[in-house]
């Protein structure tokens, strides 16, 4: 369910920039707690983090609460939200895309079906539909609350739902080039001036714990106005805590191996401070201070390492096949696309066949059809695959991968830390690779979108990856267009051109 929402919805926001939302719907506090965990895994598995999880009960804090009331503010970073008795009637969140019902119904009030309206809101300039998750209970408790209040079924319904269609991707080349970058990866060192040997002293600001009070109490047997069957009578005792003890051998080891101490020099010292062998506990937390204010001198270094990124994985690690394969052999990948805008596409050209372009030397379609975004998109790929027909120069191949963004199938994908402060992969649009293994990388953006957070959190990620790299291993370009993309970006357009004759 988690990783169906982010394929649909993962990049859609509203007018305003508002990102897409699921709702999911709980009973109780137990279940909701069991689910997140499963939720939490999900969201691993697909390279998201937890904290995009909002809970909100009538239990939440006045926080959680202040969050649940901004989740239509474009900065609002929540996307995953795990409800009890909120979010039905009166609850207006046009950010919501979709909704899952795991709240089991036993009465044959509404709730269901002001759950699942709570996503089917028409907003202006949205043109996703929105998705109800739904099991076989709710689903008839649905049915039957369309039926009372607005004389229409599940059945019915379905039949204006947007269709889609199943677009077929055949992989044609697997035996592509492998992209070798640089990366600076950060390493916790000691200190050279940092001392290998620590002095340790038996701690004196340790507190005796509080003894434990015990009263003693009698049955009452007359009450009156007291709500307690037993009272108190006088007498009391005060019984005594005995610190429990730890052996010296064993902090010893636990000290060792937390900060890579010699253990034998640590277990002298110990034995000398506590020549019976055994430490109080009260003084285990002083003692791990002590070591921690003389070992504090660590520092952080970055050690350059050189990857390979493969452009495509055919099997995992395991050797497990990641691709279906069709009668002949052929390896596929398959899109599922809303009728519509498949015809859109169609008509704009986008879903692009190897045909629809002559690949005189086959330096592209490692993939057919290609499945561009935009109309920029299939105009850059027409004009440089054109020109590389006309003079190949030393190019190896000239490649769109904006279409294939499974992290287990491509390596071709960079980090970049979002403005939740969340790390997650952006796939690039365009690479072009020369015989020599340098690379050009280039994406293709909306005009609108040249101050967008996010755009520039990818841009300068891979900009930073850029300036590592010695030789000029590799290039990255973004092209901002508006209508006229040929038009406006002629200079940059040169500069790729450039790069591919190897002119200044």
């Amino acid at each position: 369910m988690i990783d169906l929402f982010f394929d649909n919805y993962g990049d859609v926001t509203l007018p305003n920039s508002a990102k897409a939302k699921i709702a999911f719907y709980f009973k109780t506090q137990e279940h909701l707690d069991t689910s997140k965990g499963h939720i939490e895994k999900a969201l691993a598995e697909i390279g998201e983090s937890s904290t995009l999880i909002l809970a909100n009960t009538q239990k939440s804090s006045q926080a959680e609460i202040d969050e649940f009331n901004r989740l239509n503010n474009p900065d609002s970073q929540k996307r995953v939200l795990l409800l009890i008795g909120k979010g039905v009637e009166g609850w207006n969140c046009p950010s919501l895309f979709a909704c899952a019902l795991i709240k089991e119904q036993t009465t044959s009030s509404n709730f269901v079906l002001q759950a699942s309206t709570r996503c089917l809101r028409q907003v202006e300039g949205n043109t996703y539909p929105a998705k109800i998750f739904l099991d076989t209970k709710n689903r008839l408790i649905l049915d039957k609350e369309l039926e009372e209040n607005f004389g229409t079924t599940l059945g019915r319904l379905s039949g204006h739902t947007a269709e889609t269609e199943e677009v077929e991707i055949r992989i044609r080349k697997m035996e592509l080039p492998k992209l070798e970058i640089s990366r600076l990866v950060p390493r916790v060192v000691r200190d050279e001036r940092a001392p290998t040997e620590i002095a340790l002293h038996v701690p004196t600001d340790v507190e005796d714990p509080p003894p434990i009070v015990r009263n003693l109490l009698t049955p009452n047997f007359t009450r009156g106005r007291s709500t307690s069957p037993l009272t108190g009578i006088e007498e009391s005792e005060k019984i005594q805590v005995t610190n429990g003890t730890t052996d010296c051998y064993a902090l010893a080891r636990r000290i060792g191996t937390n900060y890579h101490l010699p253990l034998m020099e640590t277990l002298k010292q110990l034995r000398r401070l506590y020549p019976e062998g055994e430490i109080p506990n009260g003084h285990l937390y002083p003692l791990f201070q002590q070591v921690e204010s003389q070992l504090q001198n660590y520092k952080v270094i970055e050690d350059e390492v050189s990857e390979v990124l493969a452009l495509i994985h055919t099997h995992d690690d395991e050797g497990n096949l990641l691709f279906e394969k069709d009668s002949d052999g052929s390896y596929i990948h398959r899109l599922r696309i809303q009728k519509r805008n498949a015809e859109r596409m169609r008509a704009d050209r986008l879903l692009f066949e190897q045909e629809d372009l002559p690949d005189q030397h086959d330096v592209s379609f490692h993939y057919t059809p290609y499945n561009f975004d935009t109309k920029p998109e299939r105009e850059f790929f027409e004009v440089i695959l054109d020109s590389l027909n006309t003079s190949i120069e030393n190019v190896e191949i000239f490649l769109f991968t904006g279409g294939l963004t499974d992290p287990k199938k491509t390596d071709f994908h960079f980090e970049y830390q979002g403005i939740d402060n969340n790390y997650h992969r952006y796939f690039p649009d365009f690479v072009i690779v020369k015989n020599t293994g340098e690379f050009y990388i280039v994406e293709i953006k909306s005009e609108r979108d040249r101050m967008n957070p996010i755009v520039e959190a990818k841009r300068k990620a891979v900009e930073r990856l850029e300036a590592l790299q010695s030789n000029d291993r590799f290039k990255y370009h973004i092209l901002y267009t508006d209508t006229e993309f040929m038009r406006e970006n002629v200079p940059e357009i040169n500069n790729v051109f450039a790069w591919i004759q190897n002119k200044k």
